[in-house]
């Protein structure tokens, strides 16, 4: 695999890691019914969501590894939500 390749999954890779961590961060705040930083999280979730589409669609175009990263990614997204579900709802 080629330097420029290794870089660019790279960078994805950790802008999907900082994805999760805000999706932990939402949780957390649901959990702890605070109204504002609810509003914040789900904010930020949009605004990071649509960058990432952006910046996904010029990194990678429509190949193979574009789509097994979102899908490990909507596999680790469906796990944290299930687990903030049972915590919640436990």
């Amino acid at each position: 695999m080629s330097e420029e390749k290794k870089q660019m999954y790279f960078y994805l890779t950790m802008g999907y890691i900082g994805i999760l961590f805000l999706v932990l961060t939402g949780l957390r705040l649901i959990m702890l019914d605070d109204i504002m930083g609810n509003t914040l999280a789900v904010l930020s979730l949009l605004f990071i969501g649509s960058y990432r589409r952006y910046m996904e669609r010029k990194l990678i175009p429509d190949t193979k590894g574009r789509r097994i990263i979102k899908r490990i990614f909507v596999g680790l997204l469906i796990i944290i939500f299930l687990g903030g579900g049972y915590v919640l709802f436990l």
